[in-house]
Formats: structure tokens, C-alpha cells, sequence
């Protein structure tokens, strides 16, 4: 179910900021290797608590699942394309190991994981903690990372 309720968060965000012309598609519903971990008690029960948003999005989700979006979408680019992932890296992994022509193709990931503490563990962050393999396979391809750890926003609010 949280998948469901992260891809219907997405829809609505995009909807908030005019993002019409971007796919959204569904993306993997558990970590590469083990059991599915949530963060409700961070991020509320509906997976984005806070921020008012619509009831319904206005558009809907694309049939692909995420990982073939992603790999359509990069092995189309010009090797332009910069993903900003804002969870676990599963999907990200997914596309590398299913077709590994992306790799080459991606410009960069910006990410915000790790840290010099944890917000999941004492010394983990949720991001990186929820599906370690994943990240694993990520930060060993090669693609250039611009990694923000937890500190890093913690310290803007200052």
C-alpha cells in the first residue's frame, strides 16, 4: 500500500507546481532484499503529512512500471538527464541492473541520504538503511553522486 500511497503524493505535488508534462509511473513496492521498512511516525500516514494537499490529483500515473520509465527516459536523453531520487534507491538500482546502458547516460544523482547521524538508527538515515543493496549498487556505478547527508537541511534551518 505505500507505494500506492507515494506514487498518489507525487501526483498531487506535480499538480501543486504545474508539472504536467512529467510521467509518473509506480514504482517498486519493497526493497531489493529485505523486508519493507516505513517511516508513518515521520512522515505522517498518508505518507506526506504537513503540507495541504488536493484530495484527488488531476492527472494520472502512467501504466509503465517506474524502472522502464526511467531507463525509456535516459536511454532517450542526451545524457542530460540528472535524477533526483527522494526516497530509497530501489528503482534507480532496478534500471542499472536491468539495463546497464543507462549508466553511462546519466549526468548525475542528487540525492539527500546518509549523514554523520541518523534519523532511522542512531548512526542511519531511512533513505540509505531502507534498502542499503540498493544505494550499494547505485553509488558503485560510477555515475557522479552530489550526496546531501541529513545534516546538510538540518543545518539550513538554522
Amino acid at each position: 500500500m505505500e507505494v500506492e500511497k507515494n506514487t498518489l503524493n507525487a501526483l498531487k505535488v506535480c499538480d501543486i507546481i504545474g508539472l504536467h508534462d512529467v510521467p509518473v509511473a509506480q514504482g517498486a513496492g519493497k526493497p531489493l532484499l529485505k523486508k519493507m521498512e516505513i517511516a508513518e511516525e515521520i512522515h505522517g500516514e498518508l505518507g506526506l503529512d504537513g503540507p495541504k494537499l488536493p484530495d484527488e490529483p488531476k492527472s494520472k500515473a502512467v501504466k509503465q512500471h517506474a524502472v522502464d520509465v526511467i531507463i525509456e527516459k535516459v536511454l532517450c536523453s542526451d545524457g542530460d538527464i540528472t535524477l533526483v531520487p527522494t526516497g530509497p534507491l530501489t528503482n534507480i538500482a532496478m534500471a542499472m541492473i536491468k539495463e546497464p546502458n543507462i549508466v553511462p547516460k546519466i549526468k548525475e544523482i542528487v540525492l539527500m541520504g546518509g549523514g554523520t547521524f541518523g534519523n532511522w538508527t542512531p548512526a542511519a538515515e531511512f533513505n540509505i538503511w531502507v534498502d542499503a543493496e540498493a544505494a550499494k549498487v547505485v553509488y558503485e556505478s560510477g555515475v557522479p553522486i552530489a550526496m546531501f547527508g541529513l545534516d546538510e537541511p538540518r543545518q539550513r534551518k538554522k
